[in-house]
């Protein structure tokens, strides 16, 4: 059912907004349901509709839409009247029609409707074959945006690394034995793909934590043991990177001696065994 929030708030189409929210107003505190107790509910459902009436229409752009199907509606019955008074050229047509029109008009020959009827088709197809050539380009753009958004947001975390690196690099020439510097420059020169220089420092650090897994307190050993399965776990992706697979289980079954719960660890080694088999 097609609700007419023009004729429920009692303006015209044309009315500006100002006049819209008085009359809604003035109606609402007509029919609010608690001044006709005898007609609680279809005051409530009046209310409702003026409450919905209001809404619609003071915003430019539901009203807007809500315009359109207004004025489809009308045209189907075929008593629309534009905006500003003027009737529409379809609302025209049917009017014409539905009085017989002139004879002038009743003399057209069928084809030249037929001819109207495809132009105005036409038109709507290149309209909306517009639309959508429109709405991909802007898809483009957007997701153009958010590539050059993503690659810049890459080059700054790769730079940030870099200078991380760099940093860890100059602490280690000042102490071979940082532990945690070679641990973490180790894991990113891995993540750069610079297998060889990280596999030299995972077993630099590996032999560093072994000397140093002496007698130490409890909280100093599981540090260590947490950088050794670190050190591990890079040693052993930088030799399958590098294609030597028997030093990759050498290094995968030290890790799993450290953690034998890892099922990571367990996975890969299974599917190590299967390629040297």
């Amino acid at each position: 059912m097609f609700n007419d929030y023009y004729e429920i708030l009692g303006v015209g189409p044309d009315a500006p907004t100002d006049e819209i929210k008085k009359a809604f107003r003035q109606r609402a505190q007509e029919s609010h349901p608690d001044h006709h107790p005898d007609n609680y509910r279809e005051q409530t459902e009046e209310t409702r509709l003026l409450i919905e009436a209001n809404a619609t229409l003071t915003n430019s752009r539901t009203r807007e839409i809500y315009d359109e199907k207004w004025k489809k509606h009308y045209r189907q019955k075929g008593t629309v009247q534009g905006k500003g008074g003027d009737e529409s050229d379809v609302a025209q047509s049917l009017q014409k029609k539905s009085s017989g029109g002139t004879a002038a008009e009743q003399s057209i020959p069928f084809w030249k409707d037929i001819r109207l009827l495809i132009f105005v088709l036409a038109v709507l197809l290149m309209v909306l074959l517009v639309a959508i050539v429109s709405q991909q380009m802007n898809r483009i753009k957007v997701r153009s945006a958010e590539l050059r958004q993503a690659a810049e947001q890459e080059q700054n975390s790769e730079n940030i690394l870099e200078e991380r690196l760099g940093i860890l690099l100059e602490t280690i020439e000042r102490n071979p034995e940082d532990l945690p510097a070679i641990t973490e420059a180790a894991v990113i020169l891995n993540g750069q793909a610079k297998h060889g220089e990280a596999l030299h420092l995972a077993e630099t650090g590996l032999e560093i934590a072994e000397i140093r897994g002496g007698n130490m307190p409890h909280r100093v050993s599981r540090n260590l043991t947490a950088a050794k399965l670190r050190l591990l776990d890079v040693a052993y992706q930088s030799c399958i990177q590098l294609d030597d697979l028997e030093s990759a289980g050498e290094y995968i079954h030290q890790l799993l001696e450290l953690a034998p719960d890892n099922e990571q660890a367990r996975n890969a080694l299974e599917r190590l065994e299967r390629e040297t088999d």
